[in-house]
């Protein structure tokens, strides 16, 4: 393990649009958990221009010594076409409707692809990705949680934090 850099590291909050002073919960191991692709189709250039943010953060934290775990999932159900009104198919069961192929096998190939181009950007692997599907009813959890602790709230059969 190396050891943490004396200078401190700031991060930009957009919330408070300030530059805050990074202070981790246990030094000096970080947790980050990053949203990953959703698989149905090909990544583009603006899908991966989040990845490689993430990437660099991780990076600039191992750089200053922090033991950075970082968790990216893999989005395999749960995106609406429209989800800028909540409307739609389900952007996965569109693809495998039209194309004949299951929705598993969809996501299996796609998310081999986005491995594959990851990797040929020179992004590190996360530690794990884990797929929403694997995961569904700990969400049901989550989301029943965060409403009872009114972090969120329920408006037209969405829940929105």
């Amino acid at each position: 393990m190396s050891t943490i850099s004396d200078k401190p590291v700031y991060l930009y909050n957009t919330l408070t649009r300030s530059k805050d002073l990074f202070t981790p919960l246990n030094p000096p191991y970080v947790g980050i958990y990053a949203c990953g692709p959703t698989v149905y189709r090909d990544i583009h250039v603006g899908n991966f221009r989040t990845f490689m943010m993430t990437d660099w953060v991780r990076r600039m934290l191992e750089y200053n010594g922090y033991d950075v775990y970082l968790v990216q999932n893999i989005t395999d159900v749960g995106h609406l076409q429209n989800d800028d009104v909540e409307s739609g198919e389900d952007k996965l069961e569109h693809e495998a409707r039209t194309t004949g192929r299951t929705a598993y096998e969809i996501a299996a190939y796609y998310t081999q692809k986005y491995l594959r181009d990851r990797d040929e950007l020179n992004i590190l692997p996360a530690h794990r990705n884990p797929r929403a599907t694997d995961h569904i009813p700990e969400m049901q959890v989550m989301t029943e949680q965060l409403i009872e602790k009114e972090l969120a709230y329920v408006a037209n059969g969405n829940v929105y934090y």
